[in-house]
């Protein structure tokens, strides 16, 4: 980070300690611990589009390219006289950050914004952006490349560069927060549906409401969602349980819940 000038050394007298993360794949993820800067940090209301909001606007379009950007936050400069607030600290002193780090209350907001103000205004028929994603989609190739073509320019434009790893580019079928859509349907990702499946039948308060959060993101796909969950919303609304057993008729509409699922 350090040769690539994203930090540099500090006399911040702010400090939050710095903690390296083991990644699933073994990788190595560098965090700082940003709650004691946050608790007095003014908080930016810039709206985040809702999943609802942006897929209602998928229906129909034939192509899709999804674009990512690299290291998105470390794209984004930060205010000389607000580093000295990113300071953190490691057994060789403290340093700040140049770029946008993660883990700050307002970066999503603000990282929402700049996207907004870059790519927004009257584009919105043909291009979303949910953080570091960027979603085009078009009614035929020919509009596809022209749209394309313009997002890429905008983005060449500004200094932001693309991960092309991560890219997909002209498709037909695309899978964008956690759906795969291509011109005839929006349906949940088969990887997380399997993965609500595989789940065991919650016995615990704890695990009841861990449940409810998974299914509530597709609850649009299972038939009378509400019916099927009122028992379990009915526990998990006793806030004051810290744990309880469920009762057979709670395991009973578990299983009705992950059947209707399909």
């Amino acid at each position: 980070m350090l040769q690539t000038n994203q930090i540099r050394p500090s006399n911040s007298p702010w400090s939050s300690p710095a903690i390296i993360h083991k990644k699933q794949d073994d990788s190595i993820r560098f965090l700082v611990d940003y709650r004691k800067l946050n608790s007095v940090t003014k908080k930016d209301s810039f709206p985040q589009p809702t999943t609802e909001e942006l897929l209602h606007r998928l229906g129909g379009p034939c192509f899709y390219t999804k674009l990512d950007l690299k290291s998105g936050y470390f794209q984004l400069p930060i205010h000389e006289t607000d580093k000295e607030k990113t300071a953190f600290t490691t057994q060789d002193g403290i340093w700040e950050f140049n770029v946008l780090p993660q883990g700050i209350m307002n970066g999503p907001p603000t990282f929402q914004r700049t996207m907004h103000n870059l790519l927004g205004y009257e584009r919105w028929d043909y291009v979303m952006v949910y953080l570091d994603d960027i979603l085009i989609f078009s009614r035929s190739f020919n509009e596809h490349k022209k749209h394309l073509n313009e997002i890429l320019s905008i983005l060449a434009k500004a200094n932001f560069q693309v991960n092309p790893d991560k890219c997909s580019i002209a498709v037909q079928e695309i899978d964008f927060l956690s759906h795969t859509i291509n011109e005839q349907f929006i349906k949940p990702n088969g990887n997380k549906i399997t993965a609500i499946i595989d789940l065991t039948a919650p016995t615990t308060l704890k695990e009841a409401n861990e449940f409810l959060g998974k299914i509530n993101w597709y609850q649009k796909f299972i038939p009378a969602f509400a019916r099927v969950a009122a028992p379990l919303h009915k526990v998990t609304n006793k806030t004051n349980i810290v744990n309880m057993n469920l009762s057979g008729d709670l395991i009973n509409n578990i299983h009705l819940m992950n059947l209707n699922v399909f």
